[in-house]
């Protein structure tokens, strides 16, 4: 199947940024007319447009109250403004560009997403030359008391191999703890709750139910949850 251009229209598997760019609307008409149907026939696609729904979701209740929380920092204002003009964007009253803004942010939000399968998660690259000495990353420690919205954009920004991830352990440790074994994960990082080191996990369970935040003990695996935080968003 083609475009009405010159170019043919992408075939999976589909990349994050082009699903992103349309499940946010940003792509000519004539383009995601065509890319809609094949797209949603792609399973794999499907969830991760179901995890971009469940961002989506989320960014929309927590920039609900346009009167609520701190206001946009100058700097980060200045600097959405300039990319929005370097693009060819124009900034049309205050009300526009906070809709920009929230749909800058689910796009960015949304390359963030990996499309989970039975086993595999994130994909890493495969580096045949000699190995490096890499330093150690910093886990990320904190109290279960002080888990906010911060602590879960950060876990959703991480790229890192993550253990129970690249094991293969991940459907069982999800089964153990009564979630669903494929379900989407929207980020992974280490962590030290409350003393006790582990990992946690954001999941999308669907668009319509939001999103869990889920840590558990490296022993977490079939008739093991071994959970050590669990907190549902709706």
């Amino acid at each position: 199947m083609t475009s009405r251009g010159t170019e043919p229209l992408p075939v999976a598997p589909y990349s994050l940024e082009l699903l992103a760019d349309l499940h946010a609307g940003v792509l000519p008409r004539s383009v995601s007319d065509q890319l809609w149907p094949i797209v949603e026939a792609d399973a794999d696609a499907r969830r991760v447009l179901a995890a971009l729904d469940a961002v989506s979701a989320r960014l929309g209740d927590l920039g609900a109250d346009l009167d609520a929380g701190e206001p946009m920092p100058p700097d980060i204002a200045e600097r959405i403004d300039r990319t929005l003009a370097g693009a060819g964007i124009p900034t049309i009253g205050r009300a526009r560009s906070r809709r920009r803004s929230v749909r800058l942010l689910g796009i960015a939000a949304a390359v963030l997403v990996v499309i989970a399968t039975a086993t595999s998660i994130f994909v890493h690259s495969s580096d045949t030359s000699e190995p490096d000495v890499v330093a150690e990353k910093p886990v990320l420690t904190l109290e279960s008391s002080d888990i906010d919205d911060s602590v879960v954009n950060s876990v959703m920004a991480q790229r890192d191999p993550v253990q129970l991830i690249d094991s293969g352990d991940l459907p069982d440790c999800l089964q153990a703890n009564g979630i669903d074994r494929s379900s989407t994960v929207l980020g992974a990082a280490p962590v030290d709750i409350d003393g006790h080191a582990g990992t946690m996990l954001v999941l999308s369970r669907s668009p319509e139910a939001g999103l869990t935040v889920l840590a558990v003990g490296s022993g977490c695996g079939t008739g093991d949850p071994n959970p050590l935080f669990r907190r549902d968003l709706s």
